[in-house]
């Protein structure tokens, strides 16, 4: 009996799928993983055709291995993301693998180990009241005050009786073993957004003009179709978001919104969550391996149907995709500068296109190439010219810094700055300092021979960090010591140049020490340093 034969793609640099066998009884289809044995190691890959009755021509069918194992009962990638990923091999010449498991969560690829981690829900104790003791048995008053608040409450988790009573888990696991409540475990998902709060936002009345291009985009549901929609800030164009997406809710469909930097994610998200509730996925390189595989399950069974999340969003598992909106479509970072490469913007028009599903691209600042687009036909533009109840644009003031007066040695902050973050913080405001630097200096330099510190692979100068006593190229994340002396000279006479973001907060708390001051960068805003940064 002859062999089927499928060809899978594995996490190697080479342009080509290699044919395995299937074994006898083995149910395979593509999209399915799979482990295979490749030279010595152990990979898992992805079905990508198959099975085919016949092998290659090129390859002896005496010579071609069987797989190791199938590592699941059904596809783990929709017919609309293999056609993606196999659009993605033909237009950007990526080796296959790279493109048919980067829409995997790192626990299921294996990369190159071949090993199959096993994800575990996080387990959760839960006590429930069943009885009173006794007359004339004795109970300590920590006890006492768990089983009278349990009586109240019925149901609990083991969290929160601990915060409401101070009762840790074995004053519980005592009040269970005499009989008083009873104790069960249960696996639950670990939350995103345990720390940001559900808070109803009320629909805002529509303008004429957002009618018309919700109208307009709406009778494209169900088919693919682009739209550019150009607003001025502070037009509307989330509210046009949000009207789309609840309409595509209703028809049971889910939704993907793209945002370019993790940092946006929540605060679109606390929107949304607002007004559409806990259907909310968020998916990001920002979340640890367990939370976004778990949000990874959850958006392929349907249970979460709108996605939220940067670039790696894209390849949300969502059943029924109903709509994709790429915010901030011009953004620099929704294309990907390292292997595998690609513009999430563009292939969400190709997912839109794979998906039958209408793509909404929101700018302020349309990207050279959707504007051609529109002229070109491919894109239809939809025009937001003024801000929402026609408030008015902020003012600009500029000051020339030559001249100016400033207040700090570094001559880093004007007087016309600090007086103004000083009339908003009377009047119990905030403000928001932008500065495109990382770290405390930009660069470290020699006054002696004028030599700069840099970085013997990149050539560019290492950024002093001061927070982490290290110099960091942010080319290759090469980090050094700060030396004593100079490399070149031997002189003492190393000085910090150029400002940073740690340097800006340093020096808003010295000159206005009565502000609470955060700092949101890259090092600030990784895992959950982000949640804990909004929610301080």
């Amino acid at each position: 009996m002859t062999r089927a034969i499928v060809q899978v793609a594995l996490p190697v640099p080479l342009r080509s799928l290699f044919a395995y066998g299937v074994p006898e009884g083995a149910e395979v289809a593509p999209g399915m993983r799979v482990q295979v044995s490749f030279g010595p190691r152990r990979l898992i890959g992805i079905i990508a055709e198959g099975p085919l009755a016949e092998p290659p021509r090129d390859i002896d069918p005496s010579k071609i291995k069987n797989l190791q194992s199938v590592l699941d009962p059904a596809p783990v990638l929709s017919s609309p993301i293999l056609r993606l990923v196999r659009w993605m091999v033909g237009y950007y010449h990526l080796p296959p693998g790279e493109a048919y498991l980067l829409p995997l969560p790192p626990t299921m690829s294996g990369g190159r180990k071949g090993q199959v981690h096993e994800h575990k829900y996080k387990t959760e104790r839960v006590a429930r009241y069943v009885g009173e003791p006794e007359a004339g048995q004795r109970i300590g008053a920590v006890m006492d005050r768990a089983l009278s608040w349990l009586r109240e409450a019925e149901v609990a988790t083991s969290a929160e009786v601990r915060d409401a009573t101070g009762a840790g888990l074995p004053v519980l696991r005592r009040l269970s073993e005499r009989g008083w409540i009873q104790l069960s475990s249960r696996e639950v998902p670990r939350d995103p957004f345990a720390r940001m709060p559900l808070e109803p936002h009320p629909e805002p009345r529509l303008t004429t003009r957002q009618d018309e291009i919700i109208t307009a985009i709406a009778y494209d549901m169900g088919r693919f179709a682009g739209h550019l929609l150009h607003g001025v800030t502070g037009s509307g164009k989330t509210e046009i978001y949000l009207r789309l997406i609840k309409a595509t809710l209703a028809e049971k469909k889910g939704a993907l919104v793209l945002v370019p930097e993790i940092a946006l994610t929540p605060q679109l998200v606390s929107r949304f969550r607002g007004r559409l509730g806990d259907r909310i996925a968020v998916l990001h390189s920002g979340l640890d391996k367990a939370a976004r595989h778990e949000q990874w399950e959850r958006i392929a069974t349907g249970e979460l149907s709108v996605v939220i999340g940067a670039r790696s969003a894209l390849f949300a598992p969502i059943p029924n995709l109903g709509m994709i909106v790429v915010d901030e479509e011009h953004d620099s970072s929704f294309k990907q500068d390292t292997a595998p490469r690609y513009h999430a913007r563009d292939l969400a028009l190709v997912r839109g296109r794979f998906e039958r599903c209408p793509v909404v691209l929101g700018t302020a600042t349309p990207s050279l190439e959707s504007w051609a687009n529109t002229q070109r036909g491919k894109l239809e533009l939809h025009t937001l010219a003024e801000r929402v109840e026609s408030r008015p644009m902020p003012g600009v003031d500029l000051v020339d810094m030559r001249s100016a007066q400033c207040v700090d040695d570094g001559q880093i902050f004007s007087r016309e700055l600090i007086t103004a973050m000083e009339e908003n913080q009377e009047r119990q405001e905030q403000t928001i300092l932008l500065i495109n630097r990382r770290g405390f200096s930009s660069f470290v330099l020699c006054r002696a021979c004028g030599e700069r510190l840099a970085c013997s692979s990149c050539s560019v100068s290492f950024t002093w960090h001061r927070a982490r006593s290290r110099l960091v190229c942010h080319y290759c994340d090469h980090v050094l010591p700060l030396p004593k002396r100079c490399p070149s000279c031997d002189d003492d006479a190393l000085a910090e140049m150029g400002a940073g973001t740690e340097q800006i907060v340093d020096r808003v708390s010295e000159l206005l020490p009565d502000s609470r001051v955060a700092r949101m960068d890259r090092d600030t805003t990784r895992g959950h340093k982000l949640t804990d940064l909004l929610t301080s």
